[in-house]
């Protein structure tokens, strides 16, 4: 891929011709039936494609930053800290969920390129995703991915966290600590820490 989606792309998802796809984005699509039409600009929308002559003109900087999560259900108290961080320093955050699906999580970045984000905050589905930094990269955006196994990702140390809070509570004087946990990829870690 390379760069945000191109009308090529657009065009074999769609199963139709490049010309297709040209005239139902420039609205001369006359000639072209109503479900095609309305095919290419299902996929238009989902994938956030934005015509050449628009992207070209894309080169000042947005003050908004990208932020792709694996799953809505690993939000919690991270985006809170995002959210904060970006509004004291003037960014907004653009926030896209991935449902744990690839697919998805290509139709974000694409989101995110064509709003032009000046950075994207990536929590990667599985190192299988990292093919999509490509996207990032060929266009100078930076990213840096979090929660992941990746080499140079942004990871908390929850064994660390539980460890700390159990050891605050100790020195304070407390004996009894209990540990209430909720399901979650970083539960075992944290009561690790804690034991």
């Amino acid at each position: 891929k390379g760069t945000a989606m191109t009308i090529n792309e657009l065009a074999k998802l769609a199963g139709v011709s490049i010309s297709t796809v040209s005239k139902v984005m420039n609205n001369k699509d006359d000639s072209i039936s109503q479900s095609t039409r309305e095919r290419i600009l299902r996929i238009a929308k989902e994938y956030h494609y934005t015509p050449p002559s628009v992207s070209a003109s894309k080169k000042q900087r947005s003050l908004s930053l990208g932020v792709i999560f694996r799953s809505s259900r690993r939000m919690n108290l991270s985006l809170s800290g995002m959210i904060d961080a970006a509004q004291k320093r003037g960014y907004t955050l653009l926030v896209r969920d991935s449902s744990d699906d690839p697919d998805t999580e290509y139709k974000n970045i694409s989101v995110l390129i064509s709003y032009n984000v000046d950075g994207v905050l990536w929590e990667p589905i599985n190192d299988d995703s990292l093919r999509f930094a490509e996207d990032l990269s060929s266009l100078d955006i930076p990213y840096i991915l979090f929660n992941s196994g990746s080499p140079g990702a942004v990871n908390l140390n929850y064994k660390e966290m539980g460890y700390y809070a159990a050891d605050v509570l100790i020195k304070q004087g407390h004996r009894d600590i209990a540990c209430l946990l909720a399901e979650g990829s970083r539960t075992e870690a944290f009561a690790e820490g804690y034991k």
